[in-house]
Formats: C-alpha cells, sequence, structure tokens
C-alpha cells in the first residue's frame, strides 16, 4: 500500500558526465499482521464426568483449604460465617441435616475424639439443628472472611484439595460431580499476535554521480 515516486539520472549541461541521482519516495506503508497459535503438546482425557448444576454462584475473593483426606455427605446444609478459617489434616463429616447460622465463631481443638484437650469457642450468636453428625478432627482451625453457602444436596470426596480464596460465596440448588478419571496436561503454548507497521512519509535519497 502506498505510492512511489522515484527520481532521474540526468548529464550536466558541460558534458562531462557529472550526474545527480535522486530516489525519492513520497509515500510507503508497509503493515504485516502476524498471529501464532503454537501448541506442543496438550492433553485433555476424560475417563468419565457428570457435571449436574441447577444453580450456582460462586463468587471468591480469598480463600485458602488444605485438606489431606475429607469425606462429606450432606443432605441439607446451609452455612452463615462472618469469620471462619479451616485447616483440617483429617475430616469426617455425615450429617442428616445441619443449620448453622453464626455471627462471629472461633473455635480452636487441638485434639478431639469424644476427648478434647483445649477447646475454646466465641459464639455471639449460633443456631445448630443436626439430626446426626459424627466428627473426627485431629486438628481444625477455622478462619473465614465471609463465605455462604446454600446446598440442597452436594456429595464430594476429595483425597486433596487445596484452594486460595479471599472471598467467596456459593449459592447450589443441586450438584453432582463424578469424575473417574481426567487429566488436562499442556506442556508448552504460545499465542503471539505480532502488529507492525512500517510507514515512510518522505523518504529522499540523493546521489551525486562523479
Amino acid at each position: 500500500m502506498g505510492q512511489e515516486v522515484k527520481g532521474w539520472d540526468r548529464k550536466s549541461k558541460d558534458g562531462t558526465g557529472n550526474g545527480i541521482s535522486i530516489d525519492v519516495t513520497v509515500f510507503r506503508s508497509d503493515v504485516t499482521v502476524f498471529r501464532s497459535d503454537v501448541t506442543v503438546f496438550r492433553s485433555d482425557v476424560t475417563v468419565f464426568r457428570s457435571d449436574v448444576t441447577v444453580f450456582r454462584s460462586d463468587v471468591t475473593v480469598f480463600r485458602s483449604d488444605v485438606t489431606v483426606f475429607r469425606s462429606d455427605v450432606t443432605v441439607f446444609r446451609s452455612d452463615v460465617t462472618v469469620f471462619r478459617s479451616d485447616v483440617t489434616v483429617f475430616r469426617s463429616d455425615v450429617t442428616v441435616f445441619r443449620s448453622d447460622v453464626t455471627v462471629f465463631r472461633s473455635d480452636v481443638t487441638v485434639f478431639r475424639s469424644d476427648v478434647t484437650v483445649f477447646r475454646s469457642d466465641v459464639t455471639v450468636f449460633r443456631s445448630d439443628v443436626t439430626v446426626f453428625r459424627s466428627d473426627v478432627t485431629v486438628f481444625r482451625s477455622d478462619v473465614t472472611v465471609f463465605r455462604s453457602d446454600v446446598t440442597v444436596f452436594r456429595s464430594d470426596v476429595t483425597v486433596f484439595r487445596s484452594d486460595v480464596t479471599v472471598f467467596r460465596s456459593d449459592v447450589t440448588v443441586f450438584r453432582s460431580d463424578v469424575t473417574v478419571f481426567r487429566s488436562d496436561v499442556t506442556v508448552f503454548r504460545s499465542d503471539v499476535t505480532v502488529f507492525r507497521s512500517d510507514v515512510t512519509v518522505f523518504r529522499s535519497d540523493v546521489t551525486v554521480i562523479n
């Protein structure tokens, strides 16, 4: 794209052979658009996965959960906590029905299995309704800036999970996740978009030929 005007070659009037060569480019524009999507290796393998969500809303600012083993089966659970922090080495919860409403709660338990070495509870307001619950906690420390969970039915089995969330709000009417095996592997992926524009408005090359 552009217009290019070249110069001319002429001899001087005395005929000596001296001349002037003028190359003039009034306008020249070189535009190169380049895009390269390079994937060295990518493998998405799912033997079986079933996700069914009627309604879910997740908003997370910050959350940190580290669980070596956790198995939760809850028919109905509603948690509203202004402040809570969970660190669990091992926890197994079976709750037919539980409803927790806590404005502020702080639990510190060194060891609990019908035996509590040390426990400190500070609750401004708490309402618990539990038909059946069995808790075994080696160590648990709960700190949640804000968390709101409403789950009609949820079944989670996690061998290892690590979450970091500043703020999280979960509302699930119904959710069922079943994954036999899933492997997402990306060795290298590069998405490169290059845009280059060389624009010369005026260029003049003048050569005196002698």
